[in-house]
């Protein structure tokens, strides 16, 4: 965004912005307009990072045009100065390759001098497309996306292009392009997406243009605009304007409530008598809870926690000498040449008690191939360890090590039922839930690292090159890019630096556990087992599925020859059912021990803020065996919920849950069935569920849930292979012939 001569002249880019903050792009134009100083920005090594990663992937794009049309045939368009002739001359230059039919445009221009009829005062917008095809149909905007997935902002990204194409005059393809991180190419009809650019482009002209003729610089709070209160022009004015968002656990759609009701800083919050209306109780409550924790932390000035429910630290097993700690350092944007696939887990570091001489123990990958083996290695050791000390448990904080362990085991097709075991029987236990249910504390997040001044001596505070998980990564970059070019003994100090800190978590995450012990005795809080028995049917893999694999062996996909390839494919379809199922449970019981605002996927929940009874315990019919009763919940679902009428659900029940209800462990919720009559809207909540609960216990109870999740039946497990990826099948067709002599050979083995 700049002046030219006084016409206010945007970007492409804007329009993103404007998608994921209006606050922050309003903040922009104040600076463009003088109205602020320019800010200062810190370097980011991540930041960095990222962006050469994303001028490497486009520059693989257009070797890849290069080598399809002829590199002569690829018309480069030279990046102009941000001046009225130099824009003119660059978009004139485009429009030349474009009719003069080059068959790829490189870093085509587009320069709109303002003819929009949305604003008084008509914006001129520019815009750099990273390419554009001739194809049948005419041309398409191709653009190169570092990201795996389309996201809103790179569509309407494509969408400006094709739009500022159109209006020289050429002919636009119906379809434009993402082609993404893992190479794949996204295709998306412009019918489609351009109405939605239309919509934003006009809001965004009316937006700056509202702005510029306004006085002043754009306001905290002061209206009309959207703020996502995480980027760096928000979180100043959360500080400077003792915002809700301070509060941890706050979502916007509550602050949004609480605004409406009057409430509208950290101290307003922690001074509220009664709930607003259309907040359930409990979790208002909870809000002003830890809004006031916050608040007496400040006062203190030292760290501040309670215990407001010591229940769930029954979740906690009995220590044994066996127990190891856990954590993983990874790099989501680490790729192999020639592979689709990203992401490396370059460290799982143990640490083995006891506390007061903890042994630190590494298991490292820095290929794919290694990732695989650090994977059997760890499960291996997890293994022999349970076999010498069958009460032991691996602890962690935050799912990230659970999710990883599974998506480690399903790409290499190794060690899932060891992993389903070590969830079903509650070998790994995740000690955040616990915190979150159990410890309310002053601070405004609850990482491991805002936790540790509560059982860590200052002595023992973290030194080192490394800080956080960006730092680990960025300095996991370093250390390839140094053993690439020979410098390994510089290479290896990198590698001890991360060694150090993914030590450092690992000790801390043992004395949070031992912290948490102590606390759950002080309020006479015995250790339990827990397990997951739901999650065991159907957990063992076919016999003929273990014996293709055994065959596949190590071999990835890249290096498998076609039997091995055609093996894999027939074990992993014939596995797909049992694989399916398993996720969701996994979800369920986090769902069980974890507060609402942690719920990995919130889509068709519903936390209730009212739930009255319809119809006490009935029979529907003579015939039917189960007596039910009608349920009216009303709250508030997230986006994206599609939940319907005849859809199965659970209904959640807090802690201690009706007798017979089957439950996630010590101090997690309970759990019934439910089957959905009715979604509709209400007057004073957005949604209301009518649902049938299923009587599954030998006594009828009276106590009524408090959230609705979704439940394990009907479509949602039971979708088979529309789900599958129809390219296995392809395949798994393909080598029909093949099939047949493997199966011969498996016979015999």
């Amino acid at each position: 965004m700049f002046l030219l001569d006084d016409r206010l002249v945007f970007g492409a880019g804007d329009l993103t912005r404007a998608a994921s903050c209006e606050f922050a792009l309003l903040r922009n134009l104040d600076s463009t307009l003088g109205r602020l100083p320019r800010p200062d920005t810190e370097p980011d090594a991540m930041l960095d990072r990222v962006a050469a990663l994303g001028g490497r992937h486009e520059q693989r794009v257009l070797d890849r045009f290069r080598a399809q049309v002829g590199a002569e045939k690829v018309v480069e368009i030279a990046r102009p100065e941000y001046t009225a002739q130099a824009l003119t001359e660059a978009a004139q230059a485009t429009l030349d390759a474009v009719r003069a039919g080059a068959p790829v445009v490189y870093q085509g221009a587009f320069f709109d001098t303002g003819s929009s009829d949305t604003a008084p005062d008509p914006l001129g917008m520019i815009g750099f497309s990273d390419f554009l095809v001739l194809e049948d149909d005419g041309y398409a905007v191709y653009d190169s996306k570092l990201s795996r997935h389309a996201k809103v902002e790179a569509l309407l990204q494509l969408a400006a292009y094709a739009d500022a194409l159109a209006r020289t005059g050429t002919t636009v393809s119906s379809h434009a392009h993402l082609v993404l991180g893992d190479g794949s190419i996204a295709s998306y009809p412009l019918a489609e997406i351009m109405p939605v650019y239309r919509h934003r482009r006009a809001c965004l002209e009316t937006l700056l243009t509202s702005h510029r003729a306004a006085p002043g610089p754009v306001r905290w709070g002061a209206g009309g605009h959207t703020a996502c209160g995480r980027c760096d022009d928000c979180t100043p004015e959360l500080e400077r304007h003792r915002d809700l968002l301070l509060v941890a656990g706050m979502r916007s759609t509550q602050r949004l409530r609480l605004i409406e009701a009057g409430v509208s800083t950290i101290d307003d919050l922690a001074a509220c008598a009664a709930p607003v209306d259309g907040m359930a109780r409990r979790t208002f409550d909870a809000l002003r809870a830890q809004a006031r924790a916050q608040l007496e932390e400040e006062r203190r000035d030292s760290p501040y926690a309670e215990v407001y429910d010591a229940t769930p630290l029954g979740i906690l097993p009995a220590p044994d000498e066996g127990d190891i700690f856990f954590d993983f350092e990874g790099d989501p944007l680490w790729s192999e040449g020639g592979s689709s696939e990203w992401g490396l887990e370059y460290l799982f570091g143990v640490v083995e008690g006891p506390a007061d001489a903890p042994i630190f123990r590494p298991f490292w990958a820095h290929d794919r191939e290694q990732e695989r083996q650090a994977l059997l290695d760890f499960l291996d050791y997890v293994t022999d360890r349970r076999r010498r000390h069958p009460r032991m448990h691996v602890y962690h904080y935050a799912p990230y090590e659970k999710t990883a362990l599974l998506r480690l085991a399903g790409r290499y097709g190794v060690g899932e039922e060891i992993v389903d075991d070590l969830l079903r029987e509650g070998v790994l236990v995740d000690l955040y839930p616990v915190v979150r249910n159990s410890i309310r504390v002053g601070a405004r997040t609850y990482g491991l690292k805002k936790l540790e001044p509560l059982y860590t001596e200052e002595s023992e505070a973290r030194d080192g090159d490394v800080a956080d998980a960006g730092a680990s990564i960025v300095a996991y970059a370093d250390y390839c890019a140094l053993r690439d070019a020979g410098h390994l003994e510089e290479a290896e100090r990198e590698l001890a630096s991360i060694a150090s800190y993914n030590e450092a978590d690992c000790i801390s995450t043992l004395r949070l556990r031992d912290w948490l012990l102590t606390h759950a005795r002080d309020h006479g809080i015995s250790p339990t087992e827990t397990t997951h028995d739901e999650a065991a049917p159907d957990a063992q893999a076919h016999p003929v599925e273990t014996k293709l694999l055994e065959y596949v062996g190590g071999a990835l996909a890249g290096d498998r020859t076609p039997e091995q390839q055609a093996a894999a494919l027939v074990a992993a379809a014939m596995g797909y059912h049992r694989r399916e199922r398993k996720p969701f449970w996994w979800g369920h019981f986090d769902r069980l021990a974890t507060a609402p605002d942690e719920w990995a996927d919130a889509r068709d929940t519903l936390v209730a803020a009212t739930c009255t009874l319809e119809t006490d315990w009935h029979k529907a019919t003579p015939r039917r065996r189960l007596l039910r009763r009608r349920l009216r919940l009303a709250g508030e679902f997230e986006p994206g919920s599609t939940l319907r009428a005849g859809q199965d659900v659970f209904l959640l029940y807090d802690a201690p849950g009706p007798d017979g209800l089957p439950d996630g462990g010590t101090g997690t919720r309970a759990w019934s069935r439910g089957v959905v009559v009715e979604r509709t809207t209400g007057t004073d909540h957005p949604d209301v569920l009518v649902v049938d609960e299923s009587l599954r216990t030998d006594e009828e109870y009276s106590v009524l849930p408090v959230d609705s999740v979704p439940g394990g039946g009907g479509l949602r497990i039971w979708r088979g292979f529309t789900h599958c990826d129809q390219r296995v099948m392809l395949n798994v067709m393909r080598f029909g012939v093949v099939w047949q002599a493997l199966q011969r050979r498996v016979s015999s083995r």
